[in-house]
């Protein structure tokens, strides 16, 4: 862990981020070995692909690497905000995160997001936003 400086494990996960963010929206296919990260299972009793999977492992992936882990308890989001961060940056990290959330259990958010190309791409720089401020500035 670093700070203001980006680990190899940091950009990894960003770019995989934004690859599985690409492949969420409908931008980009990829697969590798037989997969493809549009590969739908059930979870939780609803539907989600592979491309979910990673880029909430690569959001966790960061907090973890980064030593945030107390954003993942009770008061993590309102330590974010009030940290040292300028305000739009913890509301970049708590929207990509909530997003992530509701991409599976509310499929609106989902449809919505993957009605428009515009709103894909918005939602590809809200992952990359994120994915840097968590590795680089928080």
């Amino acid at each position: 862990m670093s700070t203001k400086s980006y680990d190899p494990e940091d950009i990894g996960m960003l770019v995989l981020g934004m690859f599985s963010a690409a492949v969420m929206v409908g931008i980009a296919e990829i697969s590798a070995f037989g997969f493809s990260l549009s590969d739908s299972f059930t979870f939780l009793g609803n539907t989600t692909t592979l491309a979910w999977v990673v880029a909430v492992g690569t959001f966790v992936g960061t907090i973890v690497t980064n030593d945030h882990t107390d954003l993942l308890t009770a008061g993590g989001p309102r330590k974010l905000l009030d940290s040292s961060l300028d305000d739009m940056y913890g509301y970049t990290v708590l929207a990509a995160g909530g997003l992530l959330v509701a991409w599976v259990f509310v499929p609106q958010v989902a449809d919505f997001v993957t009605g428009s190309d515009l709103w894909g791409v918005a939602y590809i720089g809200l992952v990359a936003s994120s994915q840097i401020t968590l590795g680089w500035l928080y």
